[in-house]
């Protein structure tokens, strides 16, 4: 089940860049450079995509980190002030105690996070060769394409092969425009 996802994640893939290819292989004369164009360019989209979404994310992370302290600091200074608040409600807790069980949870998701990183890591690694299947799959069948169009035809008997060029063409345009939308709106 594994394989067919993967190679129906590459046939999208391969179907997404068809038009922007086939565009290009017109202009260019070359198809393997039209592909290698096109790669190129989503993959720039997406590196620069995801360093955008990085930035902001690593830079106020830090922030976090290093206000952190101060923020202990703060709580550790008002603590008396919570307490006696809390105690006009008629909520008496003991802070220290509160301050011990949040540290003893800390230090058990601590330990959970490192005995889970081994997994995460290796499941990671598969995702990112999932990933560089799907990519070298579509890239096939990008390159590859117009032959398995006409093998696939052939397999069709003649009085219903005008039929199933009708259909295919017309499946290709419609799924071809949705896909290519819906990649347009997710990267506005």
């Amino acid at each position: 089940l594994h394989t067919v996802v993967l190679f129906a994640l590459a046939a999208v893939l391969a179907f997404a860049l068809s038009g922007p290819v086939d565009m290009l292989a017109h202009r260019l004369g070359n198809r393997l450079l039209a592909i290698i164009a096109v790669y190129l360019l989503v993959g720039v989209l997406v590196v620069g995509g995801l360093t955008l979404i990085a930035g902001p994310f690593v830079s106020q992370a830090t922030d976090l980190a290093a206000a952190l302290p101060q923020y202990a600091n703060d709580l550790q200074a008002r603590a008396p002030e919570v307490q006696l608040t809390l105690g006009q409600y008629g909520i008496n807790t003991d802070l220290d105690q509160v301050k011990a069980q949040a540290a003893s949870a800390i230090e058990q998701g601590g330990t959970d996070v490192l005995k889970n990183m081994v997994g995460t890591m290796a499941g990671v690694g598969a995702m990112i060769l999932d990933i560089v299947l799907a990519l070298v799959i579509s890239f096939y069948l990008l390159l590859d394409g117009q032959r398995i169009r006409e093998r696939s035809l052939a397999l069709v008997p003649s009085q219903h092969r005008a039929k199933a060029v009708f259909l295919q063409d017309n499946v290709a345009r419609v799924l071809g425009g949705y896909l290519r939308g819906q990649l347009i709106l997710a990267l506005i």
